[in-house]
Parts: C-alpha cells; sequence; structure tokens
C-alpha cells in the first residue's frame, strides 16, 4: 500500500483567524478550537486544540499533515481517524501522537489507550505524518513509509478526520491537511488473454 492515496484538504493558505472556520469544525472533544496563523494550522498557547473537517470518510480511510514551525520539547501533535461523536464529550475514534521521544498509535476514547508498542521514531519539522485504517489494520506512516501497524477492531465504522495538540506554544503548526476515503484499486481483467473457449460443432 502507498501513502497518502488522498489530496491535501487544507494547505491553510488564507488570512489568520481565531479561532479556526471555514471546513473545520469543533472542538473535537470539548476543548479549544485552533487557530490559522502564519498559514499554517497553529495550536492555541498553553491548552489542548483540535478540531475536524466537516465530512464523514471510510470506514477505510487516511488522514495526514505536515509538521511545520519549531515545536517545543513536549508539545505533542495528534492526528486523528474514524472519529465518532465529533463535537462531544464521548468522542472517540483512532489517532497517531507524535511527540519529540517517540509516537504511538492510540484508541482515543477520552482517556488514550495505546496500541502495542511505541516506535522509535520521532517526528521533525517538514516532516509529512499520517495514519490509516483498513478494516482492522491501523498503520502510522512517516513521510510515506509504514512505520507501524497494529490489529483492533473497536471502531469499524465510517468517521471523521482531524488535528489535535498538547501545545506549550504558539510553535505547535501543522500544515497541508488531506485525507479521506481509501478507494481499492481493482484491475480490470486482461479479457483478451484469457483461454479461448473450445469450438463446439465446428462453429
Amino acid at each position: 500500500m502507498s501513502f497518502p492515496t488522498t489530496s491535501i484538504l487544507d494547505n491553510f493558505n488564507r488570512a489568520d483567524i481565531d479561532p479556526i472556520s471555514g471546513n473545520w469544525l469543533g472542538p473535537f472533544r470539548n476543548t479549544n478550537l485552533p487557530r490559522i496563523v502564519s498559514n499554517t494550522w497553529t495550536a492555541t498557547n498553553f491548552g489542548t486544540s483540535d478540531s475536524y473537517w466537516n465530512a464523514v470518510f471510510g470506514p477505510d480511510s487516511e488522514a495526514y499533515a505536515t509538521i511545520a514551525g519549531t515545536p517545543a520539547s513536549f508539545d505533542t501533535f495528534q492526528i486523528n481517524i474514524r472519529g465518532q461523536q465529533p463535537g462531544s464529550s464521548t468522542a472517540d475514534g483512532y489517532a497517531c501522537s507524535l511527540f519529540n521521544t517517540g509516537c504511538q498509535i492510540v484508541i482515543d476514547d477520552g482517556v488514550a489507550t495505546q496500541l502495542g508498542a511505541s516506535p522509535p521514531d520521532v517526528r521533525a519539522t517538514g516532516e509529512t505524518w499520517g495514519v490509516s485504517a483498513v478494516g482492522r489494520v491501523i498503520s502510522l506512516w512517516k513521510n510515506g513509509t509504514l512505520v507501524a501497524s497494529r490489529n483492533d477492531s473497536t471502531y469499524p465504522s465510517a468517521g471523521s478526520i482531524g488535528l489535535g495538540s498538547g501545545a506549550s506554544s504558539n510553535t505547535c503548526q501543522m500544515d497541508d491537511f488531506g485525507g479521506g476515503t481509501i478507494t481499492p484499486t481493482i484491475t480490470s481483467p486482461q479479457w483478451d488473454r484469457l483461454p479461448k473457449p473450445p469450438v463446439i460443432g465446428g462453429r
């Protein structure tokens, strides 16, 4: 599987605004809405921020974004997928969480539950990170390369995708958010290459 297979939904190239608006909704779970600052998705200072795209994708789906700015060492980035009940205190789904010391695939059900061990990869400015959900397989990607996959069936349904952060400053920024439903690649049969049926009765 290649990653990503869907296009960018928002490059944030527009005037600064606080809070974010347009096709963004939120907060995802009773936190703060982020802003647009200097053409990036930017966290609220000294607090948790999140937002989700105004559409439902999947259940086979993906979401990704590029890390922008220079995040503080204890800032956390999060990319959400298969979000359930967005905009409420019971919002659930999957997410990849990115730290300066590692990354995780988590079940985000009010209290994040980590799936498996933390991969050793760490995030850096300019990298594109993402998460995909195909059936039971939840995968974490970095610059188009698979970092880790986990099997889980907690949230099998279509849902929302979005971005979140735990920030200590306005340097927690992301850019070029994309994602959507993953469309399987179907190869048409090569009918002209199939064996010809036998001729019956000389016809």
